[in-house]
């Protein structure tokens, strides 16, 4: 199953960052809860980082975005541990 998933803002350091900050996401929309599993949590792997050219069409963001947001991503969840570790 592909899931992609929006961001919208002023510039791209805040859309990385929302995204960044959204490690630890909402999954009820992909769980069912009806069914028999012991399987109680889903994830989700980073695969590609994209961004909306001036002609339309989607572009693979430069090696360096996503290096921050990686870096971002891992920022989050430390703060996320000191907080309710």
């Amino acid at each position: 199953m592909t899931l992609e998933t929006w961001y919208e803002a002023d510039t791209w350091q805040e859309a990385a960052q929302d995204a960044a900050d959204s490690w630890d996401w909402d999954d009820e929309e992909v769980v069912n809860f009806d069914a028999e599993s012991e399987r109680i949590e889903t994830c989700r792997d980073f695969i590609s980082m994209e961004y909306l050219d001036s002609k339309g069409e989607y572009q693979l963001v430069p090696e360096e975005v996503e290096d921050w947001f990686d870096e971002a991503e891992q920022k989050s969840q430390d703060d996320y541990e000191k907080q309710f570790g």
